[in-house]
């Protein structure tokens, strides 16, 4: 898998949450931003920026475009179905879920550092 011209088996961007059960098998990459939600499997995929992931999904193969969600319990296995994905649109469920969960844990990771200073 290839990112920014550089060779990796997995890539994970910046701001990504990969919430429980979720497993990235390379060769693979999930960019900038993105939300695997619990039970999510990706393999020998892309998973664009801003994308989500919902509970038990997966990618297989396929290159997700950017700002798109795959459905919970749906699994992606042909290019023509990452493509017609549906747009991630204002009042979707999982909207705002990375962002908060990125927020949450930038601020448990200031209070360890408080407290570990001490």
């Amino acid at each position: 898998m290839n990112v920014e011209g550089r060779p990796y088996s997995v890539y994970i961007g910046e701001r990504v949450s990969l919430a429980h059960q979720s497993q990235i098998h390379g060769p693979a990459a999930v960019c900038d931003d993105a939300f695997l939600a619990m039970q999510t499997l990706v393999f020998n995929a892309n998973v664009g920026k801003g994308s989500v992931l919902e509970p038990k999904s997966g990618a297989f193969g396929v290159d997700i475009p950017e700002n798109r969600y795959v459905p919970a319990g749906m699994m992606i296995t042909k290019q023509e179905d990452a493509d017609a994905l549906p747009e991630i649109f204002e009042g979707y469920f999982f909207e705002n879920t990375n962002r908060e969960v990125v927020s949450v844990n930038i601020e448990l990771a200031k209070g360890y550092r408080k407290k570990s200073e001490k």
